[in-house]
């Protein structure tokens, strides 16, 4: 049972890599649904994670060699994807503190020229 567990987390995480390197770190650049795609594979990998923690703290749990490989390809596959995830998450949030700023600086100058009083007329009073 936790054979078929430690496969699928294993080709989740490769194709969370795939998917992360897919990633333009302009987010303008992503199609859409592209990071809905990621969630999903972050979500399903950590449901398996889940699984797997409970069976290790099960009594008489050994891993045997082959389980073994595919966690060294595992613990390799997330060296790669962790800086990936790291700078796709450094970069989306600069872009959306951009985008924050560039709101509020807006708003600011909208603000400015709303508040303008057009309810009374001036009269003048020649003599």
């Amino acid at each position: 049972m936790y054979k078929k567990n430690v496969v699928e987390l294993l080709k989740l995480t490769k194709e969370l890599h795939l998917q992360a390197s897919a990633v333009d770190s302009k987010m303008e650049n992503n199609r859409d649904g592209q990071l809905e795609v990621l969630q999903e594979l972050f979500e399903k990998r950590q449901e398996i994670i889940g699984k797997l923690a409970e069976l290790i703290g099960t009594e008489g749990f050994h891993w045997t060699s082959e389980d073994k490989a595919v966690i060294y390809e595992l613990k390799i596959l997330e060296e790669l994807l962790q800086p990936l995830i790291n700078d796709l998450y450094q970069e989306f949030g600069t872009q959306m503190n951009r985008i924050s700023r560039t709101k509020h600086m807006s708003k600011k100058y909208i603000g400015a020229y709303q508040n303008i009083g057009v309810g009374g007329s001036f009269i003048d009073k020649r003599k």
